[in-house]
């Protein structure tokens, strides 16, 4: 099963990805090998990124802690007029799901074209979020509340000029904060 998955992905990574439905794919298989391997405790953000691309709603993640914690200190600190912190716009650049996509497909001998060329990286960020613009995270987990946001939720937003998909959060009347590719 393990070898049968790692061919699958090789055979999909190995070619440019153009497509939601190849990214669904890619993120789906990847899902399926990480169970296989026992690893998913060892990559929590790609977890969170693989169950996103296939659920409607995600709830139950713990992998949603940090993003919602993440998005909680950024609307207090612009509720108290200190603006929105760097740490946080970090966090938005999506460094740690790309490191995350790279640190896995190295360990299982993939193809790693995805993470290693930037402009395949954005074309396959732009079609991720094309993929997830209508599923909202939502974390319910009442053990842990946070101070400030109860959702967040990306929806793609096209200019003529350049695309950007846009995470918005509840920083204000018509908050938004760019999702950096």
């Amino acid at each position: 099963m393990i070898p049968d998955l790692r061919y699958k992905l090789t055979r999909a990574l190995s070619k440019p990805i153009r497509t939601e439905a190849m990214v669904v794919y890619v993120m789906v298989e990847i899902r399926k090998l990480m169970d296989r391997l026992d690893a998913s405790g060892d990559y929590r953000v790609l977890k969170l990124f693989c169950d996103w691309t296939v659920h409607t709603n995600i709830d139950r993640n713990r992998a949603a802690e940090p993003l919602m914690r993440e998005f909680d200190k950024a609307a207090e600190s612009v509720k108290h007029g200190n603006g929105i912190p760097l740490a946080f716009l970090e966090f938005l650049s999506l460094s740690h799901f790309r490191d995350e996509v790279g640190r896995f497909l190295n360990s299982n001998d993939l193809p790693c074209r995805i993470v290693d060329d930037g402009d395949a990286w954005n074309i396959f960020l732009d079609l991720y979020s094309a993929v997830v613009s209508d599923c909202p995270i939502t974390y319910t987990n009442r053990q842990i509340p946070f101070k400030l946001i109860s959702t967040v939720t990306l929806t793609k937003d096209t200019s003529p000029e350049e695309s950007y998909a846009f995470v918005r959060s509840l920083l204000g009347r018509e908050p938004h904060a760019v999702w950096m590719n």
